[in-house]
């Protein structure tokens, strides 16, 4: 089961994931994957097409998938 944060801006739904849990003031993009056991921190950014895989832990601050910066 998926656990969201109702302060949470998720584009689509993990699914029924087991044990995705998506923290507080985050982002999650519409062509992001989460596969069983992400954990998302709180003011985390993950966009594009991003697949984030098995029990990957991603800290607070961390934006993902976007593009580089010059």
């Amino acid at each position: 089961m998926a656990h969201v944060h109702a302060l949470a801006l998720v584009d689509r739904a993990p699914g029924s994931r087991t044990n995705v849990t998506v923290g507080p003031v985050l982002l999650v993009g519409p062509d992001v994957t989460l596969e069983a056991g992400v954990v998302l921190e709180s003011h985390v950014r993950v966009e594009g097409h991003t697949t984030l895989g098995r029990n990957v832990r991603v800290h607070a601050g961390a934006v993902l998938g976007g593009p580089p910066q010059t």
